[in-house]
């Protein structure tokens, strides 16, 4: 049975911190910004994801308008944006809190054209500010809490190159309602094709009127809706809350709702999921990276299917966008390990405590392990032996090594087991076999090498001695479920 491979499956996700007694809890930045358009210094709250610092990315970048409000507004958002992106159900995102001056005046005052104004701000100063002190993707979403609604719709009907992404409240609110609905139907009646997305999310209990006006502007978009416009409608059931909270997550989910690696797509190797994300970024009119954790599960399906240097070759590729990667960093070493490139596999083990030196019991013990297989275990002369004078001379060499009064060196069973897996993964199929027998002429009561032997013999389909040696290790251990579930499955 194996004893090392399943480790694999640790999947790290959590950032690495180091604090200290009294350190404050920080999630972002504050920089200032002066406006000479509306003469006064904003205020932006700026947060960047996970892989960031670690890369040479560029992201796309959400702007939060309200993002002064942290409880309502700015943390629902980056919990939304870490947590999806995490998972690889959307890109990892650049999130810009754009805290309110004037509210109303910036965002609500359409009549009487002030809104331009606050146009000009994100056009001239804020976009060139943030574009050339971050890494910034040319895909922009707006999150437009209250007021902040009636402005990014408003932009979408007058100026729709700001921004790819509407996620909004209700915005036919107020003295703006019937203005918007009329600006609405007449802009969108007029364009042919515009590749933009619009979610509106409404509770069941905000003001009647407010409420049929987007259901009116709801019905007309299903016979006038431009090629390429997606819209998205969601009338939920009362919050509680006497500020609704931002719809981030549900916005986001829908935009992205086609972003996501599909389950069914065949990978064979890395360039199978970069074709796959750069297709999908034409869709979007951007492009888009690789998830990290897309690449992680995909690295185990490979490995599970015994594709080692297709596995390899996507976790180079994992490195070379995420040079610190825990993930990538943890499978290269196991990889490695299992391939017998034993200081290949510490010299990764090292890079991962390097960066996460607290918490990585299980990796630190691999990594010591190894030295330890090699300087005190005999069945690592066993291992060298094969490749150097074949199975035969080198298990001849091994028995009188052990037999020897002068032998210092250790013959554990998991070391065996390990090696017997180790040749089995390098297609020395023969080799593993004949390292497992020799094992239990060692060990003969060890029903672990009998299952390990069972499995080798079915791998390479001689199916009856992998029954033969299935029904050993569970007359030694009926306990085993592994074996028996084996047997089933063989004797149909």
């Amino acid at each position: 049975m194996k004893t090392f491979i399943r480790l694999f499956t640790l999947i790290l996700t959590l950032p690495v911190f180091s604090q200290t007694d009294g350190d404050d809890i920080v999630i972002g930045k504050y920089r200032k910004l002066y406006s000479s358009v509306t003469n006064e210094d904003r205020t932006l709250l700026v947060w960047l994801p996970r892989s960031y610092s670690d890369s040479v990315l560029s992201y796309p970048v959400v702007y939060l308008l309200y993002g002064q409000n942290t409880s309502e507004c700015l943390l629902p958002t980056i919990t939304a944006c870490d947590l999806l992106s995490a998972s690889g159900a959307i890109p990892e995102m650049i999130i810009v809190g754009v805290a309110s001056a004037e509210r109303y005046r910036d965002y609500s005052s359409i009549a009487d054209g002030y809104v331009e104004n606050t146009v000009k701000f994100f056009t001239d100063e804020l976009f060139p500010f943030i574009e050339s002190n971050y890494r910034t993707k040319n895909y922009r979403v707006v999150i437009g809490p209250q007021a902040g609604a009636v402005f990014s719709f408003y932009t979408l009907l007058k100026h729709p190159g700001l921004f790819n992404a509407y996620i909004l409240d209700n915005p036919f609110v107020w003295q703006n309602r019937e203005l918007l609905y009329r600006m609405a139907t007449s802009t969108l009646s007029d364009t042919k094709s515009i590749n933009r997305f619009l979610f509106i999310k409404d509770e069941k209990e905000s003001r009647p009127e407010s409420l049929e006006t987007a259901g009116q502007f709801s019905e007309w978009l299903k016979t006038n809706t431009p090629e390429g416009f997606r819209f998205h409608y969601c009338l939920q059931e009362p919050s509680g809350y006497f500020v609704p909270p931002v719809p981030a997550k549900e916005g986001l989910q829908k935009l992205f709702e086609r972003y996501a690696l599909p389950a069914d797509l065949k990978v064979e190797k890395v360039e199978d999921i970069i074709e796959y994300y750069q297709k999908t970024g034409n869709e979007f009119g951007s492009e888009f990276n690789v998830p990290e954790h897309v690449l992680t599960m995909e690295s185990d399906i490979l490995m599970e299917a015994g594709k080692f240097n297709e596995q390899a070759e996507l976790l180079l590729y994992m490195l070379s966008i995420y040079p610190h990667s825990l993930n990538a960093l943890l499978r290269m070493g196991d990889l490695k390990r299992m391939q017998g490139e034993y200081q290949t596999a510490i010299a990764y083990y090292d890079k991962f405590l390097d960066i996460m030196p607290t918490d990585a019991i299980a990796i630190r013990n691999r990594r010591n392990g190894i030295e330890k297989y090699i300087s005190e275990s005999l069945v690592y002369t066993l291992e060298k032996d094969i490749q150097s004078i074949g199975i035969d001379k080198a298990v001849r060499n091994f028995k009188r090594a052990k037999d020897s009064g002068d032998n210092k060196l250790t013959c554990e069973e998991n070391d065996l087991n390990t090696l017997g897996y180790t040749l089995l993964n390098r297609q020395m199929n023969a080799e593993s076999i004949k390292v497992f027998k020799l094992a239990l002429d060692i060990y003969p009561e060890s029903a672990n090498l009998y299952d390990s032997l069972g499995e080798t013999y079915m791998k390479i389909g001689d199916n009856r001695n992998a029954i033969i040696n299935y029904e050993k290790s569970l007359d030694l251990n009926p306990a085993n479920n592994n074996a028996r579930g084996m047997l089933e499955k063989l004797k149909k």
